[in-house]
Protein backbone atom coordinates (compact mmCIF):
# COMPACT_ATOMS: atom_id res chain seq x y z
CA UNK A 1 0.00 0.00 0.00
CA UNK A 2 1.45 3.61 -1.02
CA UNK A 3 1.04 6.27 1.53
CA UNK A 4 1.21 9.61 0.48
CA UNK A 5 1.41 12.41 2.38
CA UNK A 6 1.66 16.27 2.70
CA UNK A 7 2.64 18.77 5.95
CA UNK A 8 1.50 22.07 5.07
CA UNK A 9 2.36 24.83 7.48
CA UNK A 10 0.22 28.01 7.64
CA UNK A 11 1.91 30.95 9.12
CA UNK A 12 -0.84 33.31 9.30
CA UNK A 13 -0.05 37.25 10.54
CA UNK A 14 3.85 36.78 9.33
CA UNK A 15 3.79 39.53 6.99
CA UNK A 16 6.63 40.53 4.68
CA UNK A 17 6.68 44.29 3.31
CA UNK A 18 3.27 46.72 3.67
CA UNK A 19 0.67 46.30 1.34
CA UNK A 20 -0.26 49.49 -1.13
CA UNK A 21 -2.75 50.75 1.08
CA UNK A 22 -0.61 50.41 4.36
CA UNK A 23 -1.12 54.20 4.90
CA UNK A 24 -4.71 54.01 5.19
CA UNK A 25 -4.01 51.98 8.36
CA UNK A 26 -0.57 53.17 9.83
CA UNK A 27 1.27 50.15 9.09
CA UNK A 28 3.59 51.96 6.79
CA UNK A 29 7.18 49.40 6.21
CA UNK A 30 5.15 47.31 8.08
CA UNK A 31 7.94 43.75 8.18
CA UNK A 32 6.72 41.42 11.18
CA UNK A 33 8.68 38.35 9.66
CA UNK A 34 12.34 40.87 9.93
CA UNK A 35 11.14 42.24 12.82
CA UNK A 36 10.92 39.16 15.28
CA UNK A 37 13.60 37.96 13.87
CA UNK A 38 15.83 40.24 15.52
CA UNK A 39 14.97 38.79 18.73
CA UNK A 40 17.98 36.97 20.26
CA UNK A 41 14.87 34.14 21.03
CA UNK A 42 14.15 34.11 17.52
CA UNK A 43 15.57 30.28 16.73
CA UNK A 44 13.31 28.65 13.20
CA UNK A 45 16.27 26.47 12.04
CA UNK A 46 14.48 24.53 9.39
CA UNK A 47 12.56 27.67 7.74
CA UNK A 48 15.83 28.74 7.37
CA UNK A 49 16.88 25.82 5.73
CA UNK A 50 13.70 25.80 3.25
CA UNK A 51 15.05 29.20 2.55
CA UNK A 52 11.87 31.27 3.54
CA UNK A 53 14.18 33.91 4.70
CA UNK A 54 15.70 34.91 1.30
CA UNK A 55 12.00 36.10 0.61
CA UNK A 56 13.40 39.59 2.06
CA UNK A 57 17.02 38.68 2.49
CA UNK A 58 16.67 38.14 5.82
CA UNK A 59 20.04 37.93 7.81
CA UNK A 60 20.58 36.44 11.04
Amino acid sequence: MIYKRVFLIVLDSVGIGEQPDSYKFGDEGSNTIRAISKSKYFDINAMRRLGVFNIDEIRF
